[in-house]
């Protein structure tokens, strides 16, 4: 069964990439190319944001590769909010309890209402908060805790996990791969 967020609980992904390793991200979009009989082609979107897959990698201890894989293995099954770590945007305000003026306008793909955001300050825990409306540069949360300006933001899209992206490959007798691939919904 595909994932839906109908049917299963959200898991959200904390786990960073590897800079020092390759980062992917991919876009698709659906269309249809009609041909008249004279030769003009016109070509129409079928849908109006994009789909995207990221690929990444995480290093990971061995202790923590061992917790990993039954994240792993949940993941596969479950619908994800993840955050999608090469659209990066930093508050330009403080983070009151629900509302933040980002450093540049959303557009239809990134930091849109009913999708996610996760914010990183720089001491602390990092929280997920839903964006439940757009105006201009400024995104209204739900509410949660204040944070100074000049944090990390990034988007997040409801994903899935590509199923055979559960494995980790070990790299040095400490430190363990795991090559991670999502895809939106």
């Amino acid at each position: 069964m595909t994932p839906s967020t109908n049917n299963r609980t959200l898991l959200f992904v904390t786990r960073a990439p590897a800079w020092e390793r390759k980062v992917k991200l991919r876009q698709s979009m659906k269309s249809d190319v009609n041909t008249s009989r004279g030769g003009l082609t016109q070509k129409l979107g079928r849908q109006s944001r994009g789909a995207w897959q990221m690929q990444y990698s995480a290093v990971l201890s061995r202790s923590e590769a061992a917790a990993r894989q039954v994240r792993a293995r949940e993941e596969i099954r479950s619908p994800l909010v993840v955050p999608f770590w090469t659209e990066k945007a930093l508050t330009t305000t403080v983070l009151d309890s629900d509302a933040v003026h980002i450093d540049r306008l959303p557009d239809y793909d990134w930091f849109t209402p009913g999708d996610w955001v996760y914010i990183v300050p720089p001491a602390g825990a990092a929280e997920f908060r839903e964006i439940l409306s757009v105006d201009g540069d400024t995104l209204f949360l739900n509410s949660g805790a204040e944070y100074g300006s000049g944090l990390a933001i990034y988007p997040c899209r409801f994903c899935m996990r590509s199923a055979d992206g559960a494995t980790f490959e070990t790299t040095s007798e400490d430190s363990v791969v795991e090559p991670l691939t999502y895809m939106t919904l």
